[in-house]
C-alpha cells in the first residue's frame, strides 16, 4: 500500500470542491491530524508496518463523505442533513473509486465497514480484525474532536441539558435527538466520547494533555458552584484512572 499515493488520490478529489471555504479546510485538516492519530493508536498496538498503513488509510477516508454533505447541505449535522458516514461509502463505492486507494478486496471491505461505522452509536456486528480497525478510527476521530473543537461558549442563555447530563452519569454517548445544539450541549457530548474509547493510548494522551480536564475548567467557569460539573469530572476522572489502573 502506497499511502503517499493515496494522499494524492485523495487531495485530488477534494479539490473538486471548494477549499477557499473555512468549513471544508477545517474538515481537510482534520482528515489527516485523524489520519496520524489512526496510525499512532495502531503502533501503539505493535500492528506491523502493512496493518499501521490500512489504519493510515481509513483515517484518511472516513470523512470523505463530509465535503459533499457540506456542499449540498452547508451543515455538518448529519440529523439535518444525510449521514456522512453512509454518504462516504457510497461515494467510496462509486464508479469502483475505492480501487483507487487498495485494489485488494479483502481490505476494501474492511476499509467500507470501518469508514460506515465511525460515527454511529454502536458498531454493528463484525469479525475481529474489521472490529479492530473500526476501533481505531473511532479513537482517532474522536481524539481529534476533542482535542480541536467545542473549546468555547458563546451561548446567551445557559443551561445544562438534564438528558445530556444522564447520559454521561450512565456512561453513555449523547444522542442527536437528545441535543438543543448550544455550545454547552456539545462540550457535555465531546465529554462523553471518553466512554467510547477503546484503547489506552488515547485515554492516556487525553490524561497528559489535560484535554478533558480544560473541558471540565470550560464548564466551570460559566457554571460556577453548579454540582452538576462536580459529578460531571467525578463520574469521568474516576472512569478514566479505572480504565488506565491510576487508582
Amino acid at each position: 500500500m502506497n499511502l503517499q499515493q493515496c494522499r494524492k488520490e485523495f487531495i485530488h478529489y477534494v479539490k473538486n470542491f471548494d477549499l477557499k471555504e473555512s468549513m471544508l479546510m477545517d474538515k481537510f485538516h482534520h482528515t489527516f491530524r485523524v489520519m496520524e492519530y489512526s496510525m499512532d493508536i495502531a503502533t501503539s498496538l505493535h500492528l506491523n508496518e502493512e496493518e499501521v498503513a490500512l489504519a493510515g488509510l481509513i483515517g484518511l477516508l472516513h470523512d470523505i463523505g463530509r465535503f459533499e454533505q457540506w456542499t449540498n447541505y452547508h451543515t455538518y449535522h448529519d440529523k439535518h442533513s444525510v449521514d456522512h458516514a453512509d454518504l462516504g461509502v457510497e461515494i467510496l463505492k462509486k464508479d469502483d473509486f475505492i480501487s483507487k486507494f487498495t485494489s485488494n478486496p479483502e481490505m476494501q471491505i474492511l476499509i467500507l465497514k470501518a469508514v460506515q461505522n465511525h460515527n454511529k452509536i454502536e458498531i454493528e456486528q463484525m469479525e475481529n480484525r474489521e472490529l479492530l480497525f473500526t476501533e481505531i478510527i473511532r479513537d482517532a476521530d474522536k481524539l481529534d474532536i476533542l482535542i480541536e473543537q467545542n473549546n468555547q461558549i458563546r451561548s446567551e442563555r445557559l443551561v445544562l441539558n438534564d438528558q445530556l447530563l444522564q447520559s454521561i452519569q450512565k456512561h453513555e454517548l449523547c444522542k442527536d435527538t437528545e441535543m438543543n445544539g448550544t455550545d454547552e450541549d456539545f462540550v457535555l457530548c465531546s465529554l462523553a466520547f471518553v466512554f467510547d474509547i477503546h484503547f489506552d493510548y488515547t485515554l492516556q494522551y487525553l490524561k497528559e494533555k489535560e484535554i478533558i480536564e480544560n473541558k471540565i475548567q470550560l464548564l466551570e467557569t460559566y457554571f460556577p458552584n453548579d454540582l452538576n460539573i462536580q459529578k460531571i469530572r467525578s463520574t469521568i476522572i474516576n472512569y478514566i484512572e479505572k480504565r488506565l489502573n491510576i487508582c
